[in-house]
């Protein structure tokens, strides 16, 4: 399963690539049962996980998954998936990234996303490629953002960052 990921942007305009499940470690404070660590393939991801993959730009087959405790650059914090039928398009299956990321972003950190200048979400999502042999999943990941208004490095989870 591959998805595209142009740039790791902020809310309005973050669109990221994809996942595969490889060795399993420790997980991240709250989610023990989501331990893995390595290569993971698009799809596979799963709350808790945490994700070291540089905001690479493009269609990633892969990203790498690290230990929470270990420095990342976003962690998985809902997992959905959209309905059966012909693929969306992509500007539909961003619409509904954007609406399903948020209303989980809430839950998971204690902000809204609008509330917040520090945190921010990207996802994975299907390509139609990908949705042909498929692939229906969305993955959200949330991002810490630095001082000049890009994603930064996090070491540990972001649950209640914002509680």
């Amino acid at each position: 399963m591959s998805a595209s990921r142009p740039t790791m942007a902020t809310l309005a305009g973050a669109v990221v690539g994809g996942v595969l499940l490889a060795a399993a470690l420790t997980g991240c404070a709250g989610h023990p049962a989501t331990a893995v660590s390595g290569e993971i393939a698009t799809g596979r991801l799963t709350v808790g996980q945490c994700v070291d993959d540089r905001h690479t730009a493009g269609t990633l087959a892969t990203v790498p998954v690290v230990p929470c405790s270990a420095a990342h650059d976003s962690e998985v914090f809902d997992v959905f998936a959209l309905p059966d039928g012909a693929f969306p398009g992509d500007a539909e299956v961003t619409h509904r990234a954007i609406t399903g990321c948020s209303a989980a972003f809430t839950t998971f950190t204690g902000v809204a996303p609008a509330s917040t200048v520090t945190l921010d979400f990207s996802w994975f999502f299907p390509t139609a490629a990908s949705w042909k042999r498929g692939d229906r999943g969305i993955q959200c990941l949330v991002f810490s953002v630095g001082s000049g208004g890009g994603p930064t490095r996090t070491i540990g989870t972001l649950q209640n960052a914002g509680r």
